[in-house]
């Protein structure tokens, strides 16, 4: 045990070799005005994933484009074996630990020997096969050389996912520079022209985040009474510097009931950035540890909020591009042992939360993979809202706070911010996919919905209404000639057969996941196609109730035939939208669950199939219907009846 002299002694001497080993990444900083971001970038990407045949052995896939090193894809193999994932991740914690009890103690926190923590670093790269490390400092070397920026992409296949529990932000390369002969060792990413984005195949969508400036964000901090306190207002400065005073008022709130005011704030304010100050946790669930939000429940007290809840709230903001989670093991992935993870390969992913809010679509999640020290995490903040506001790219943003929260003596913490972009298929958004979003997200708020069960209850009751009036009033009315339905009819049927068929065939995004099961396939297939048919089938009731709705009123009587036919159009057209809101948002959650029965989603097509019998054979039932026993219903007065009681069961059918 050493004294505190010798400590302190001791710590100086570490400071200072640190200072020795980083110099170069804060002079390449200095050197890089904020402001200077058309600076080009080159990708490399890294692609890991199992080998079936042999144990523990996993398949590193390198590829970029102009680099001769690589010269197009690049396989090898590795044999990684769980106990050592596990080794460099206790040992990064420990360090993370030791490094915090000294700034508890308000010790300097340098590390007592730095060369623990480079040889921790080493390791990591000692995880890569000796050919892909020599790629990879080759590519590192080649951007400095050409005053490029390198963006490292690491995309695991879910059957490796536990190898994102590999703290790989620490990653050390010897990496020759330009014109010398000697090779040193640096921590990568303590460079301001080098970023790590984290990926699992197949998860979430291929799509960069765009954020525009001025920013929209909406920041949520949760400091219960009963839980551990928590600095605010560096995170506040941060946004008051990058916002407008009025907006960054709008878009902050720290009160209770934080779950709750996240749903109504992002419904309202469509951001496109969400930002969570809280605290973090881990609980064990027998399968491993979940990591946990601690938000603020209605009472003030600990109301503890896992990736499941959380994720269902972020689709009522469609733009949403960025989350960043300023919580402690957001972005941890929990280890699990072979036995559960066989038996549940997905489900480490689908414990961590950055990676939850992935899979449901937002295209970056900023989080932390540790236990993250309060006033680092704050500078890291800060100045990753400076440089998005100037217009800087998110990996351009991250690089500056991790510089940024090294030079706080933070030195490790600069290691723990993650960031996780969406893989698998290319979702372009287009103006038609937006508002497909938009109305799926709609639809599935609370608030919208009792918006339209209330409408559709008044429209009951004033149908209903019109329906008494006009049967007592004028019980001889002159009947509708079926005749002249005959055609639109025609043409709504023979739209029913073809309009559902191309918008289920043209959305072949999804379907083409290579994460999907052959099980899970034909669920999405299904579901793709029955969603499709389903949406038009309830377009065309709706649009059949307002074109009968305005027949009761006598509207038709009075309007020009162009007009009637105008607006016939507009209702299938209305249906075809409708078809492909249904058939696209009922696609996408279900290949978002990992698994699901069959053969419920059969089933789910027997009723679809029966509304669409219904409109195919609708024009076959009109010339004999006025010999029917129910041809009083092609008066209005009774029309009108039938359409409102009918409305009335359809939403008590629906539920709250």
């Amino acid at each position: 045990m050493l004294n505190k002299g010798q400590q302190t002694h001791q710590q100086m001497q570490a400071r200072n070799g640190a200072e020795a080993v980083l110099t170069d990444a804060t002079t390449s900083f200095a050197n890089s005005p904020v402001a200077d971001f058309q600076q080009p970038i080159d990708t490399i990407q890294i692609q890991i994933r199992s080998v079936r045949a042999e144990p523990d052995t996993y398949q590193f896939t390198l590829f970029q484009p102009g680099v001769s090193v690589i010269r197009g894809p690049s396989r090898l193999s590795k044999l990684i074996t769980n106990a050592e994932v596990q080794s460099i991740r206790q040992e990064v914690e420990a360090e993370i630990q030791h490094f915090h009890q000294l700034a508890a103690l308000s010790m300097p926190t340098a590390p007592l020997d730095l060369k623990n923590l480079l040889m921790l670093g080493q390791r990591i790269a000692g995880l890569l096969p000796a050919a892909a490390q020599q790629s990879l400092a080759e590519s590192v070397r080649r951007a400095k050389q050409l005053r490029r920026a390198l963006k490292i992409l690491l995309e695991v296949a879910p059957d490796a996912g536990h190898l994102l529990a590999v703290p790989w932000e620490l990653l050390v390369l010897p990496v020759p520079e330009a014109g010398a002969d000697d090779v040193g060792g640096e921590f990568l990413l303590l460079n301001y022209d080098i970023a790590l984005v984290r990926q699992v195949q197949s998860i979430g969508h291929n799509t960069a985040p765009v954020i525009e400036t001025p920013l929209t964000v909406q920041a949520f901090v949760a400091a219960p009474i009963n839980g551990q306190p928590i600095d605010i207002e560096r995170t506040r400065t941060a946004l008051m510097a990058a916002l407008s005073q009025e907006a960054a008022a709008r878009s902050w709130y720290a009160g209770p009931a934080t779950l709750m005011k996240l749903n109504e704030r992002l419904r309202t304010a469509q951001p496109q950035i969400l930002h969570l100050l809280c605290h973090g946790d881990q609980q064990d669930t027998g399968y491993g540890l979940r990591n946990d939000l601690l938000f603020t429940h209605q009472d003030g007290l600990v109301h503890r909020v896992s990736a499941f809840d959380l994720a269902p709230t972020l689709t009522l903001a469609p733009s949403l591009q960025l989350v960043v989670l300023q919580a402690c093991y957001s972005g941890s992935i929990p280890l699990l042992d072979h036995a559960h993870s066989d038996d549940r390969p997905e489900r480490s992913a689908l414990e961590s939360i950055a990676l939850s809010l992935v899979r449901q679509g937002i295209p970056a999640v900023i989080a932390m993979q540790g236990p993250v020290g309060q006033e680092a995490a704050g500078v890291f903040v800060q100045r990753l809202y400076e440089v998005l506001a100037e217009g800087g790219s998110l990996e351009r943003a991250v690089a500056v706070g991790r510089i940024a929260m090294q030079a706080t003596s933070a030195w490790i913490d600069w290691s723990l911010p993650v960031v996780y972009q969406g893989s698998g298929y290319v979702d372009v958004a287009t103006w038609y996919t937006r508002l497909a979003d938009r109305a799926h997200a709609a639809i599935g708020d609370q608030a919208v919905r009792r918006t339209i069960r209330s409408s559709f209850i008044v429209w009951a009751v004033l149908l209903l209404l019109v329906g008494v009036t006009r049967w007592l009033a004028n019980r001889g009315a002159q009947m509708l000639e079926p005749t002249a339905l005959l055609l639109p009819l025609q043409i709504w049927a023979c739209a029913a057969c073809i309009i559902p068929s191309i918008v289920a065939i043209m959305q072949r995004d999804i379907r083409r996941r290579a994460s999907l099961t052959p099980a899970l396939h034909r669920a999405v297939l299904y579901t793709q196609w029955a969603g499709a048919y389903l949406g038009y089938a309830l377009g065309s009731l709706i649009g059949l109730l307002v074109l009968a709705t305005l027949w009761i009123l006598g509207l038709f009587a009075i309007m020009p035939e162009p007009l009637a036919w105008t607006l016939f159009v507009s209702m299938v057209m209305g249906a075809f939208v409708s078809s492909y809101i249904m058939s696209r948002s009922q696609a996408r959650a279900r290949a978002i669950v990992p698994k699901q029965p069959e053969r419920r989603t059969v089933l789910w097509l027997l009723p679809v199939i029966g509304m669409m019998l219904g409109l195919v054979l609708s024009p076959f039932v009109m010339p004999v219907l006025p010999a029917h026993p129910f041809a009083f219903l092609l008066t209005p007065g009774p029309s009108a009846l039938a359409f409102g009681t009918s409305l009335i069961l359809f939403v008590l059918s629906c539920g709250k």
